[in-house]
C-alpha cells in the first residue's frame, strides 16, 4: 500500500541519519548514568540515618518509594520524546525548503496519501525511540517503571500522540528550519522545568499543570509506584483532548498556510 511505503520511506530517511540515534538514545542514556554515579555517592543510611529520607523529600517532593533515578528517568523519556518530534519537524520544514515535497507532489501520489503516510511513519519513530529509552533504562540502570506493561504501552503511545501533534503545530507555523528547531527546544526546556524535571522536585504548583510534561511524567509516576491502569486517568483525560486539539489546530494551519512543500 502506497501509505506504508511512505511511511517506511520516512523512517529509512530518519535511521539513516547517524547524529539523530546518539542524541536520542546516547545522550538521555549517558545524563542517566551521570546521575546515577551522583546518587551512589550519597552517604548511605548507615552513615546518615536521616539521608535517604530527606533526598528523596527533597528530589521528588514528597515521601514515597519513587527513587530520583526513577524520577529523572521519567524526565528523560518524556522530554526526549518531544524533542524528538522537533527533529522530525524540523526535518519536514527542511524537505519544504529544498522542494522535496513538492517535487513529490508532481507525482501522481496524493497530497493526503503522502501526509498520512509521513505522520504514520512519524508516529513509529517516536514510539521506536520512546521504546528503546524505556527498554535500555529498564536494562542498563534497573529502573522499574511498573508492573503494569499494558499500562506504560498507553501512556507511551499517549506521550507520542500528542508530541507528534505538537511537532506537526510547530512544522506548520514555521518556514526556517532553524529557527523553529530554536523556539520548540526552547519552549520544551521551559516546560520540562516548570514541570519540575530539571529540578527534581514537585514543579512549581498550579503552574506545573499548564506543562505537557507535568501530565506525561504523573502517568509513568503513578505506574512506577505500582499503580494500575486506572491511576493513568487523569493524565489520559488533559493528554487525549490536548493532543487531538494539537491535531486539529495542525491541520488548519496547514490549510491556511496552505503548505504543499
Amino acid at each position: 500500500m502506497l501509505i506504508f511505503s511512505i511511511a517506511k520511506k520516512v523512517i529509512k530517511g530518519f535511521f539513516r541519519n547517524i547524529v539523530f540515534i546518539p542524541i536520542l538514545i546516547g545522550l538521555p542514556l549517558f545524563q542517566m548514568f551521570v546521575i546515577s554515579s551522583v546518587f551512589n555517592e550519597i552517604p548511605s543510611p548507615a552513615i546518615n540515618p536521616m539521608g535517604s529520607d530527606i533526598v528523596e523529600i527533597i528530589l521528588i517532593g514528597k515521601a514515597s518509594s519513587l527513587s530520583m533515578i526513577q524520577g529523572f528517568a521519567v524526565t528523560m523519556v518524556v522530554m526526549f520524546t518531544m524533542l524528538t518530534s522537533i527533529l522530525l519537524a524540523t526535518t519536514e520544514i527542511a524537505e519544504r525548503e529544498e522542494k522535496t515535497i513538492a517535487r513529490i507532489f508532481s507525482t501522481p501520489i496524493k497530497k493526503s496519501q503522502y501526509i498520512i503516510g509521513s505522520i504514520t511513519g512519524q508516529f513509529i519513530i517516536l514510539g521506536l525511540s520512546a521504546s528503546s529509552l524505556i527498554f535500555l533504562m529498564k536494562m542498563i540502570f534497573k529502573i522499574d517503571f511498573g508492573p503494569s506493561l499494558i499500562g506504560l504501552a498507553i501512556i507511551t503511545i499517549t506521550v507520542v500522540f500528542v508530541s507528534l501533534a505538537m511537532g506537526m503545530v510547530f512544522s506548520g507555523m514555521f518556514d526556517n528550519s532553524k529557527v523553529a528547531s530554536g523556539v520548540m527546544s526552547t519552549i520544551i526546556v521551559v516546560m520540562t522545568f516548570l514541570s519540575g524535571g530539571l529540578t527534581m522536585n514537585t514543579g512549581f504548583g498550579e503552574v506545573s499543570k499548564f506543562t505537557i510534561n507535568w501530565w506525561a511524567s504523573q502517568g509513568y509516576i503513578n505506574l512506577m509506584e505500582g499503580n494500575g491502569i486506572t491511576s493513568l486517568s487523569h493524565s489520559l483525560m488533559v493528554l487525549i483532548p490536548l493532543g487531538l486539539a494539537l491535531s486539529v489546530l495542525a491541520t488548519i494551519v496547514y490549510r491556511r498556510e496552505g503548505i504543499n512543500g
